[in-house]
């Protein structure tokens, strides 16, 4: 008998006798499929909550920093299903407390910085603003230290290597044409150390993400 999943129980020939072992591993495939079926359910309505979420506090202009914190410990969904784990309040040794340290299935670390949606990326003469530029610095800080005392954050985190450094700050709404170019081209002088985006930017990752899922849960129950 071919088991592949629950779809199995279709081609069990029920006038013939069941060999007790077949049974054994139809229950035990159908128990795995629908197991992972129920994580996923959890994982879906976890993602959609948090968008939710977000949107609501973005359309209130969030003015609170901790808000926007809260919902993102709250959902880590939002950040991606790549993450193992996700640790808000994460300190680097008795140095820096970075807002969240994102734990990838392969065993790298990201480091995301957050900051109030209100705040701009550029100020008015297109220069990066004071709040881009302290939580860009906040990132690049937490690089050289793993750089030079990675061994003590590697008793907390075996797997942390050179992660990404993440900035989430400001409202696309804020940016002009110029500026969106402005903050792209920043992101690719930056390489893979540091990258920067728009709360709607993290908000349109997670949607896409969502119709994603959404989409493979469709097909495979179709």
């Amino acid at each position: 008998m071919d088991v592949d999943g629950v779809n199995a129980l279709d081609a069990l020939n029920t006038s013939e006798p069941i060999v007790p072992s077949e049974v054994r591993v139809l229950m035990a495939t159908i128990r795995q499929e629908l197991d992972a079926r129920t994580e996923a359910g959890r994982v879906l309505a976890s993602l959609r909550l948090g968008i939710a979420e977000l949107e609501s506090l973005l359309d209130g202009a969030a003015e609170r920093e901790e808000d926007l914190q809260r919902c993102l410990a709250r959902h880590p969904t939002l950040f991606g299903v790549e993450y193992a784990r996700v640790d808000p309040k994460f300190r680097l040794g008795g140095d820096f407390e970075m807002d969240f340290a994102l734990l990838h299935s392969s065993g790298l670390v990201d480091l995301v910085e957050i900051e109030a949606s209100t705040h701009p990326v550029f100020n008015r003469r297109g220069d990066p603003s004071a709040a881009l530029v302290h939580a860009e610095q906040q990132v690049l800080d937490w690089l050289a230290w793993l750089d030079q005392y990675g061994e003590l954050t590697r008793r907390d985190l075996p797997e942390v290597q050179r992660p990404v450094g993440y900035v989430v700050i400001g409202r696309d709404e804020r940016l002009s044409e110029q500026s969106r170019r402005k903050l792209t081209q920043r992101s690719a002088v930056m390489g893979a150390s540091l990258q920067v985006m728009t709360w709607d930017g993290l908000l349109a990752r997670a949607k896409n993400l969502l119709r994603h899922l959404e989409g493979l849960a469709n097909a495979k129950s179709g």
